[in-house]
């Protein structure tokens, strides 16, 4: 049997772009259509997406693909017309793991992770410096 997975809390909008089969012109497009898909940014501007905020990128799409119009996209986005059947468990909260630190692969994917961004603060451009994240405001 395979070990908890690791669950991301933010998403690179390449990765969105990648995990839900989209061009980033899209991605940046549909930010701009609908007020409801805000993901946070980095101290350095760059756009960090939630787990949240990839299901929304995902029903936006499914809404798209079957030929839903903007504005009526914009309506099936409302927080109360969401279906959270249609987010994976992990999408909805977080999943517990019973004691990480004895896991062996957990410790070295998290030591990967740490290795990566190490790699990302010492590039001289384009880097991460300090990440600070703010929170979106959310209309509701």
């Amino acid at each position: 049997m395979a070990g908890p997975q690791i669950r991301r809390l933010y998403f690179s909008a390449s990765d969105v772009c990648r995990i839900v089969g989209i061009n980033p012109v899209l991605l940046k497009a549909w930010e701009q259509k609908y007020s409801a898909l805000k993901p946070a940014r980095s101290q350095t501007g760059r756009r960090l997406y939630r787990p949240a905020d990839l299901a929304l990128v995902r029903r936006i799409k499914r809404l798209k693909d079957v030929g839903y119009t903007d504005e009526k996209t914009r309506e099936m986005l409302h927080p109360d017309l969401m279906d959270e059947s249609e987010l994976s468990p992990e999408e909805i909260r977080p999943r517990p793991v019973a004691r990480p630190a004895k896991n062996p692969d957990i410790i070295r994917a998290v030591q990967g992770d740490l290795k990566e961004i190490l790699e990302m603060l010492d590039e001289p451009e384009g880097g991460l410096s300090l990440i600070h994240i703010s929170e979106p405001t959310r209309p509701y």
